[in-house]
């Protein structure tokens, strides 16, 4: 069965680890992970206990099982842990007053409606694709030179994601 996953949340990309024992000796066990089937494998030690570190990938918000199987024995294990929303990239990460800016992120729930605010405002709107990612474009509005944040408020799941942005000044 499986012993362990941690942590316990995280967002793609994130190093998870998962133990397990009670597996015949030195068999292969297969991880699946959310969407994906055969994520990794590990063989058991002769005790018939594993561990496997491997990384969060594509996936949507939320609880996500983590699946462990024997493929001798066809003993089969389920835990979870849940995937949390990240903003991946803002670029550029300074500009001008005009700028064209691109936000991505992943960890969303699939097809979930996302607002863009920057600053204070609420400068455009995007949905998620399937796999809970995004990439939104906006133009730099007007706002005074300085650091602005660039804030991702999801609609359905309770996701509220900030980032950060610096404006020059224009001459």
């Amino acid at each position: 069965h499986i012993t362990q996953v941690t942590p316990t949340e995280g967002t793609v990309g994130t190093l998870i680890t998962v133990t397990g024992d009670g597996y015949a000796a030195t068999e292969t066990v297969r991880i699946d992970f959310g969407l994906t089937t055969s994520r990794t494998s590990v063989v058991s030690d002769h005790r018939g206990w594993f561990e496997k570190t491997f990384t969060i990938d594509i996936q949507p918000y939320g609880i996500t099982n983590v699946v462990a199987t024997g493929m001798d024995s066809y003993a089969t294990e389920t835990d979870s842990l849940l995937i949390k929303g990240n903003i991946t990239d803002i670029l550029p990460a300074f500009g001008t007053v005009g700028s064209r800016v691109t936000v991505t992120g992943n960890g969303w729930i699939a097809e979930e409606s996302i607002q863009i605010l920057f600053g204070y405002e609420a400068i455009t709107d995007t949905n998620a694709n399937s796999y809970g990612e995004f990439t939104v474009h906006f133009t730099v509005n007007t706002q005074a030179a300085g650091t602005t944040t660039v804030e991702v408020i999801a609609s359905l799941s309770p996701q509220d994601i900030v980032g950060g942005f610096y404006i020059h000044g224009n001459v």
